[in-house]
């Protein structure tokens, strides 16, 4: 299987006293930063300050986006103090003029992108106590995602829609099947955005978008209407019990950060083993740390997918008293495990530029 990236473990002494120390320091720190800019995309400070041409006064960004200046102030000097924003030269001291913000050319997109993953800790905070009651013996485990959770999953990628597309496009053959025509569904579909742009792109193939949101699928219809998508269907599926006449039906399936949220994700991949025809293709979008703690030591991405499993994934998935709740650190070494279960040939893992742990899991049935 080809993967440049290898989870192996790695031995780091543990941290010194100032280390530690430090260590400790940002998590007050950036945790900090991050609820004052989470602050700033959802009042609207964020994209006033990605619009500006010019240097803005607290004033001037206040009354452009409808707020109350004071509380923009803070927010505006919390950004700049942690360099995120930069003072227009002479402003902002103690004998130059009123601070005027600006956010540089060179790093609007990283922060656009930032404060878009911010939206994850507003999104926490509002079930926060929810959550911390699941963890009591004797309370319900699950917190189910809403339609908020559902728009925030997709702003997070809607920018990477067409990079996105041509990384499942890796998977050998798969452009010339979609040209000619087949058969694809998307289990767990959300808001589908890879799959319409890939229904405009392939017309002679048919899509079949699958969820178990109703409301999901009305938006994802809707958005197919408008269009002009004749060749995409919506259907309620639990993915976990698929119905008997897709056995076999399916040419292409695709799956994006979903199998791990599921309460039975073996079934589910059961499932759509039995879904494929012969030679069908199976991609599994998502994340391949590692499945063993000891291998992720020292990895921050591994920190941020345990932490957004609390918050999110295990939540979610803990629909049944028997759910797995394997959550986003699943793991590459398990997934491999439950593919070669399910009766699957692995071919590689994808990825895009910068992508880190996420990835593409190119899979086969074999012909």
């Amino acid at each position: 299987m080809s993967d440049s990236t290898k989870n192996t473990a790695v031995e780091l002494e543990p941290p010194s006293k100032a280390e530690y120390g430090q260590i400790s320091g940002d998590v007050v720190t950036y945790g900090s930063l991050g609820l004052a800019l989470a602050m700033a995309k959802e009042t609207g400070i964020v994209d006033v300050l990605f619009e500006a041409d010019t240097p803005l006064t607290s004033s001037g960004i206040a009354q452009k986006a409808g707020l109350k200046e004071r509380y923009v102030r803070e927010v505006l000097d919390t950004l700049t103090s942690a360099r995120m924003l930069q003072l227009a030269p002479g402003t902002g001291g103690e004998d130059g003029e009123e601070a005027r913000y600006k956010l540089l050319p060179q790093h609007r997109d990283e922060f656009k992108k930032t404060a878009i993953l911010t939206r994850m800790f507003s999104h926490s905070g509002r079930f926060f106590e929810q959550i911390k009651q699941c963890f009591q013996p004797d309370t319900p485990s699950c917190v189910r995602y809403n339609d908020a959770t559902f728009d925030m999953m997709d702003e997070m990628k809607a920018d990477e829609t067409e990079s996105r597309v041509q990384v499942l496009l890796k998977t050998p053959g798969l452009r010339q099947r979609l040209e000619k025509g087949i058969q694809m569904a998307e289990v767990g579909c959300g808001q589908a955005r890879l799959s319409l742009a890939m229904a405009a792109m392939f017309p002679n193939s048919h899509f079949a978008l699958t969820d178990v949101n109703a409301e999901s699928l009305d938006r994802v219809r809707t958005a197919a209407q408008t269009k002009g998508l004749s060749n995409v269907t919506c259907e309620i599926v639990d993915v976990c019990k698929p119905p008997a006449d897709w056995n076999a039906r399916f040419d292409w399936l695709l799956a994006c950060d979903v199998i791990h949220d599921l309460p039975h994700p073996q079934a589910a991949l059961d499932g759509i083993f039995r879904s494929l025809r012969q030679g069908g293709h199976f991609s599994l979008s998502d994340y391949f740390a590692s499945s063993y703690v000891a291998k992720n030591v020292g990895n921050p991405e591994a920190t941020v997918l345990y932490a957004m499993d609390i918050f999110f994934c295990i939540p979610e998935s803990y629909q049944q008293p028997d759910s797995e709740a394997l959550g986003a650190c699943w793991g590459k070494e398990r997934i491999l495990k439950m593919m070669e279960k399910a009766g699957f040939q692995v071919v590689g893992i994808a990825r895009g530029e910068g992508w880190g742990t996420e990835g593409v899991m190119m899979c086969q049935k074999a012909a």
